[in-house]
């Protein structure tokens, strides 16, 4: 999988040079595959265009993560969701 990532850094980049604004939040969702997929393909190295932009992990937002008792992903979820949303509109 972290291979798939890193040959998937270019496209990445491109998609995000080719988006038509910054992106103010961009939400990672999956902790045990999306993180790690994540950081292989940025590379640590955030594209220039990402500098202004919150990245924002949370955990995966399907029925086997959001009701697993005692974890608190729903209500995880639901705050982040939230965050980016205010995020999104103080920079409007």
């Amino acid at each position: 999988m972290m291979g798939e990532a890193k040959r998937a850094r270019p496209f990445l980049v491109d998609f995000l040079e080719n988006l038509p604004a910054d992106p103010a939040v961009i939400l990672v969702m999956g902790k045990s595959v999306a993180w790690p997929a994540w950081h292989a393909a940025i590379g640590g190295r955030l594209p220039r265009r990402l500098r202004d932009t919150e990245i924002v992990f949370i955990p995966h937002p399907g029925p086997l993560s959001i009701n697993q008792p005692g974890k608190g992903h729903r209500e995880e979820i639901r705050r982040q969701f939230a965050h980016a949303a205010e995020v999104c509109r103080s920079r409007r």
